[in-house]
């Protein structure tokens, strides 16, 4: 019979006793990517709190959980002020790293390509990642394509009714692995790529 333990010194600073952080498939995961060149983000600025004035006349294009997919999303969700929902509370700027923080959705993830954000609103349902550092912000947006962070939100995510990840446990808790220059390069391309992509994808 598997039986994984805990040592209470592990998890006394927050006192949540996770049963999935402390599986094989996790401990593992994390322990793959602590043993080479790593981050966290920890020196990111991660928020789901209003950050808009709303103009009731203006229309916006509203991303909600159902307008992200797997690396993009769809500004077709045009509302006006008055139209939008309470959930509809974050303001965006260009490379701005949306991720759903429910697990039921956490393969939704996208990075704003946009250059012009002024009428772009996200759900409060969605963290908004701001990473100034372009190595770390390319390094976690890979990072989110991989099976590695599904793990590490799954296992983190808490709740009695509805399952998420707090932001807290989001800054120093995931870690992921950073890319070296060759990996670099392909992220910066693929970016370039992936603009191109959603511009002409959006004015369709």
């Amino acid at each position: 019979m598997n039986v994984h333990f805990v040592n209470f010194n592990d998890y006394k600073k927050d006192l949540i006793l996770r049963a999935e952080t402390n599986t094989k498939l996790y401990l593992n995961t994390i322990n793959i990517i602590k043993n080479r060149n790593f981050a966290t983000l920890k020196s990111a600025k991660i928020t789901n709190k209003i950050s808009f004035e709303k103009d009731l006349s203006k229309e916006y294009s509203y991303i909600d959980i159902g307008n992200i997919e797997k690396g993009n999303y769809l500004l077709n969700n045009r509302l006006l002020g008055w139209e939008l929902p309470n959930r509809a509370k974050q303001s965006v700027k260009k490379f701005d790293i949306c991720i759903s923080k429910l697990k039921g959705s956490l393969e939704k993830f996208c990075m704003i390509l946009n250059g012009d954000t002024d009428d772009i609103i996200l759900t409060n349902g969605c963290y908004k990642i701001t990473i100034d550092d372009e190595l770390i912000r390319l390094s976690f947006y890979k990072f989110l394509f991989s099976n590695d962070y599904i793990t590490q939100m799954s296992s983190l995510a808490t709740g009695s009714i509805m399952l998420d990840v707090k932001d807290n446990d989001l800054k120093e808790k995931i870690v992921f692995p950073i890319l070296n220059e060759k990996e670099f390069k392909e992220m910066q391309e693929f970016i370039k790529q992936q603009e191109f992509f959603i511009r002409l994808r959006n004015e369709m």
